[in-house]
């Protein structure tokens, strides 16, 4: 009896469970709010709150219309830093919920 390495195990699972989607959205939200806080410092998590990624497009709550306007500004260079980690064309856009 052979064994199979642990990590082999968990990616063929977390595709056969379905949850790979769900896994994928939580690390591109964590890698987001990595990256606001490396363009704007550690203070956006107390005024940017990053809601959700679906069909390519992440979330955003905001309690500064400056800082909002700083992202939507800024969104090309963001997009293209979370692309180059997560592949071509995963997120598309940034949205920001009212």
């Amino acid at each position: 009896m052979s064994f199979t390495p642990v990590g082999k195990i968990i990616p063929h699972n977390i595709k056969k469970s379905g949850f790979g989607r769900q896994i994928e959205a939580a690390m591109i939200l964590k890698e987001f709010e990595q990256i606001l806080c490396s363009i704007f410092g550690d203070a956006v998590k107390f005024k940017i709150k990053v809601v959700s990624f679906k069909d390519g497009t992440v979330k955003l709550s905001s309690l500064s219309s400056i800082l909002a306007q700083e992202i939507q500004l800024r969104e090309k260079k963001i997009l293209a830093r979370l692309n180059q980690k997560f592949g071509q064309e995963t997120v598309l856009k940034i949205k920001f919920a009212v």
